[in-house]
This record gives C-alpha cells, structure tokens and sequence, in this order.
C-alpha cells in the first residue's frame, strides 16, 4: 500500500525535527557557557574576607556602658567602643573610650582617650593614646596617661601634662583633680611638679 502525501510530509517533518531540536538545545547551551565566562571583575559580587577561627577566640563586648555614683555623690559614667581581656591580665582592655563625671555642685568633668584598661574589680581605669580632659570651669587637658576612680571622683596622672585655663596656659609633671578636704562636694584641680603658667590677661 502506497503511503498517501499526508504520511510522508509527517515523516519528513519528525526526521527534519530529530536533526535540528538537538542542534537548538547545543546552541542554547553554548550560549550560556558564552555568557557565565564573561561574568566577572566589576560584576562579581563583593565577599568579605573574615578569619572566622580568629573570632571564634576573640571575646570581646560592644559598647559596653558602666553607670554609678562614688562616694562623694557624683553620677558616673563610662563608655566605650567595645571591651576585651587584656592580655596576660585580668585587666579589660578598651577602645574609644569617654567617661564623665557630674558632681553634686553642678562641677562636671570629662574624660576621652583612644585605649583604656579597667581593673578586675572596676574600681580603677587607666586612660592611654590621645588622653583629653575637658572641665566646666573652663579647663582642657592634655597628658600621656590619665588614672581615674569610679568610687569616688578623682583623676590623676604622675606624667607630664600642658592645660588650656582660661587665664593662660599650664605645665606641670603631674596633676590631680580630687574632692575639696574642707568642702567635699566641691573639687580642686592641683598641679604639681615643676608647674609653669603663662597667664594671659583678658581683654
């Protein structure tokens, strides 16, 4: 029986498909390994490289923030961009470092410096790198190191520090700023060691 024109046109018509659906399916392909070698340098997406075992042994608190009152009636506070244990110590090692002090008669003192470590106890806080010490009387401090209690209001340093009063300016080899022996709620600013004052006279 002869096949009729309908038949064979299906018949070449799957043959003709066999050939080129395969050929369709390899261009495609080709296409998208094409394309996936060009993706790269500006297109990559940003990654970060991150020691993840060197976290892991980090401990370490962010913004940790101490309040409190010393023994004198000053309200305290203690800031930093995070703390962490300081090395062979039992010390907490901190960074960015602010504290401040507002004392009963209105006096307020304030503290920064770039590094800072804390005893274990916390009654002590020794300030280092960039150490600043700003008063409401007008006074601005600079030294190597600052040393200052959290019990009761008294910040000290046995190093050299220069002072912008406002009468003039001050050197001395060391400073304390401590409660007044006769009139506690009020505070002293002493310098010592080898003081030397320009004063400035106001207008």
């Amino acid at each position: 029986m002869a096949a009729s024109p309908k038949d064979d046109l299906h018949s070449r018509l799957v043959v003709w498909l066999k050939i080129t659906l395969p050929l369709i399916a390899l261009a495609i392909l080709a296409t998208l390994f094409l394309f996936s070698n060009r993706i790269g340098g500006e297109g990559e997406l940003p990654y970060a490289k991150v020691d993840v075992e060197e976290l892991a042994r980090q401990q370490r608190i962010t913004a940790p923030e101490f309040l409190g009152t010393t023994m004198d009636g000053a309200a305290i506070s203690l800031r930093a961009r995070s703390a962490r244990p300081a090395q062979g110590t039992e010390q907490a090692a901190m960074d960015q470092l602010a504290a401040n002090y507002f004392g009963q008669d209105g006096t307020s003192v304030e503290l920064r410096a770039e590094e800072g470590r804390m005893t274990p106890d916390g009654e002590t806080v020794m300030l280092d790198k960039g150490v600043e010490m700003t008063t409401s009387a007008g006074y601005r401090l600079t030294a190597q190191d600052l040393t200052a209690l959290t019990t009761r209001t008294e910040v000290s340093t046995a190093n050299p520090v220069t002072a912008e009063a406002p009468f003039g300016t001050i050197e001395a080899g060391a400073m304390t700023l401590s409660p007044d022996p006769v009139r506690p709620e009020t505070y002293v600013l002493v310098f010592n060691k080898g003081v030397r004052m320009l004063y400035q006279p106001g207008p």
